[in-house]
Formats: C-alpha cells, sequence, structure tokens
C-alpha cells in the first residue's frame, strides 16, 4: 500500500493558470481532482498535471505544492518554481502571511459572524476523518455571513491554519456543516433540492500575500464554478 510517491510522472492533465511568474505559479483547481499521489492513486492528480507543464517542479517536494485543497474543493493554490521561493512560501504559510479566503454554503441560518478555535486531529476510528480533539492541532477559522437563503446560509470563510478538512470540520462542530458533504454532516438535514449536489459547497475564493522574492503584493480572485453558480441560483429560488 505504501506508493513510492519521489517519483511523480509527468501527465497531460489540463490546468487552469491563474498566476504565473519564474518564482510561483498559482492555479484554479477543478473538481474532483486530488492534487498529489498517494496510496491508492499514483497518477492523475495536480501534481502530475504540474510536471508535464513545468518540469522543473520533480526536482521540488511535492512538486512545488504549498498547501492543499481537498479532491472536492475547488479553487485556488499556490506552488513554487523553485527551492527558493518554495522554501519561503512555505515559512510565509507557517507564519500565516498569506491570506486564504474561502466561499461556502451551510445547512442552517448562520445569523452572526464568528471565529471558531477548536484543535483538529485524526479521527480516532476512522482515519479518512478528521474531528475536532482536545489533543488535537490547533485550528483557527473566522467566518462572515455573506446571505440567508431560506435554510442554508453562503460564508465567506478565512482560514487561520491550515489542517486538513478544517473548514468542513468547524462548519460541523457549529452544527450548520456544508452543503453536499459526503462526510461531515451530509445526512443533518434533507432538502430535495440540494440533497443531490454531490460535492462539499467549498471553494478557496481569494490569495493575498507578498510575493517572497519580489516584495510584490500579489492579490488573485477566483470565479465560482459553474456547480455552485447552479447551487446558488436554487437556494435563491427556494
Amino acid at each position: 500500500d505504501n506508493v513510492n510517491t519521489e517519483y511523480i510522472g509527468p501527465q497531460n492533465i489540463k490546468i487552469d493558470i491563474a498566476y504565473e511568474d519564474k518564482h510561483l505559479i498559482i492555479i484554479n483547481k477543478e473538481n474532483n481532482i486530488i492534487c498529489h499521489p498517494a496510496a491508492g492513486h499514483n497518477n492523475g492528480t495536480i501534481a502530475n498535471g504540474l510536471i508535464y507543464m513545468f518540469p522543473e517542479l520533480k526536482n521540488l517536494p511535492r512538486a512545488g505544492l504549498i498547501h492543499r485543497l481537498d479532491k472536492n474543493t475547488t479553487g485556488l493554490l499556490i506552488i513554487a518554481r523553485t527551492i527558493e521561493s518554495y522554501t519561503a512560501l512555505v515559512k510565509s504559510m507557517q507564519e500565516r502571511e498569506i491570506s486564504r479566503h474561502y466561499i461556502a454554503y451551510c445547512h442552517g441560518l448562520v445569523m452572526k459572524n464568528g471565529l471558531i478555535n477548536q484543535p483538529i486531529s485524526r479521527h480516532k476510528t476512522d482515519r479518512k476523518k478528521m474531528g475536532v480533539s482536545i489533543n488535537g492541532k490547533e485550528a483557527i477559522t473566522e467566518y462572515s455571513v455573506i446571505k440567508n437563503y431560506k435554510r442554508s446560509t453562503k460564508l465567506k470563510l478565512k482560514l487561520q491554519t491550515g489542517r486538513t478538512h478544517q473548514i468542513r470540520v468547524h462548519m460541523q462542530y457549529i452544527g450548520f456543516p456544508i452543503i453536499g458533504d459526503q462526510t461531515y454532516g451530509l445526512n443533518t438535514y434533507k432538502s430535495n433540492n440540494i440533497k443531490s449536489f454531490a460535492r462539499q459547497a467549498l471553494h478557496a475564493e481569494s490569495l493575498s500575500f507578498t510575493h517572497p522574492l519580489t516584495n510584490k503584493n500579489i492579490n488573485i480572485q477566483s470565479e465560482l464554478s459553474d456547480d455552485l453558480i447552479n447551487l446558488e441560483n436554487i437556494l435563491n429560488g427556494e
């Protein structure tokens, strides 16, 4: 089961580039693709596609990926092109100097803005899941209400930390699971209109940070994907 992920083969996979310079790339990730090879998924990943487009990335850890998005989360991802920018961007991420905002649609009516500060660790019995746990790593999510629908809410969220599944776990924890989330809180709400939405309604919408090598301010925004625009139309019509 232990796949050797040291060698990642190039594959011609369509990747949407949102920003590119000689130090780093920002891509707009589509739904239904994983970021990096893991046990059972040795190809068809963002990393394979990146190495095809930018062969120099095969010399970098994780093909230059600084962070990840879940398979079914869309939106912006930063990739370093050189070891200098990789080291600097990893440090910026650890020091919380990279501002990351997400858009999410959740079940229930969130009436006020808030902050969730609850540690997260791997689930005790289900190794694929994460959960709030007193022994977990610090995890902080800020959220603000953009719009209330009849039975659901559109939120903007800011990650202060980047734990696996953080937004999904935190929103479930406070009783407002993300629409379409197959892992965290799918059965809490039964609305026929949105029950068929097939993925967590979560999109990494914006990134802003100081470029580690040019000191330029980088601010990148990503449009909502078509399925989320359709979901929003359904929610508006309820």
